[in-house]
């Protein structure tokens, strides 16, 4: 492992440890300040032996610096006044012991998969020290999560619902009704403005009072309007309750 470690610093590697370390939560207590102490008698210990310019991250709580989550990823960016994008993602390598292995014989089952989802989330090549540093094959792994399996059933269950909006009458109105971020918006720019639909809401209008729409359309052949639809639309306050307003139109 040092020969390895010691070609991919001359390489230009940066090589960091970030470690999930619960165990020594920084209490003032006898019982966490021993940990604590051995956890940094160790690390010591590793480093001088390796002799390389090595940092480590240990998150220490149940918080957001935790892996799988990336936030000790992105301190460790900060430390080295790097951003996401100065980093070659495709030439590097995360390894860690849990990547969700299964049992094999007598090699027993992984703790976790948090390394794997952890260099998932951050978007790098995952390896366990057996298959980096030994060249050995990659064990079968389970996991609860897996970003790219519910991705692809995700997009496969976005085409299986997917409808196409067709307009049917020369002039309608559609009324989207439902709970903020429900996809109204998204819906309007994707099936309706191509359509040739102009949205009417309370936050364009700023106003909860009547709103009078009138549309016009001019015959092609004659230049003048051939019809014109009124309508009105009531957006009433909505209930203290948090009951849905109740939306009415008429039109002529």
């Amino acid at each position: 492992m040092p020969s390895t470690l010691r070609r991919l610093h001359d390489e230009g590697y940066l090589l960091v440890v970030l470690s999930n370390q619960a165990g020594i939560e920084l209490h003032s207590d006898v019982k966490h300040s021993k940990r604590l102490k051995d956890f940094k008698q160790r690390s010591t210990a590793v480093l001088t032996q390796l002799d390389l310019p090595m940092g480590i991250y240990a998150a220490t709580v149940h918080d957001k610096y935790r892996k799988p989550r990336i936030d000790m990823w992105a301190q460790m960016l900060d430390d080295h006044n790097l951003t996401h994008e100065d980093i070659d993602l495709g030439n590097s390598v995360f390894v860690g012991d849990a990547g969700g292995r299964v049992p094999n014989g007598k090699l027993r089952k992984d703790f976790s998969s948090s390394d794997r989802d952890f260099a998932d989330n951050v978007g790098i090549k995952y390896q366990s020290p057996e298959e980096f540093f030994l060249n050995e094959e990659p064990r079968a792994f389970l996991r609860d999560f897996d970003p790219a399996q519910y991705l692809a059933s995700s997009e496969a269950q976005q085409l299986e619902n997917s409808h196409t909006y067709t307009k049917v009458n020369d002039v309608d109105i559609v009324l989207l009704c439902g709970s903020p971020g429900a996809g109204k918006s998204t819906f309007y720019w994707k099936a309706l403005k191509p359509l040739g639909y102009e949205r009417v809401n309370q936050d364009i209008l700023k106003s909860v009072s009547s709103i009078s729409i009138s549309i016009a359309r001019t015959s092609p052949r004659c230049g003048a309007a051939a019809w014109t639809v009124s309508a009105t639309v009531v957006t009433p306050p909505i209930h203290p309750s948090g009951a849905n307003p109740l939306s009415s139109a008429r039109g002529a």
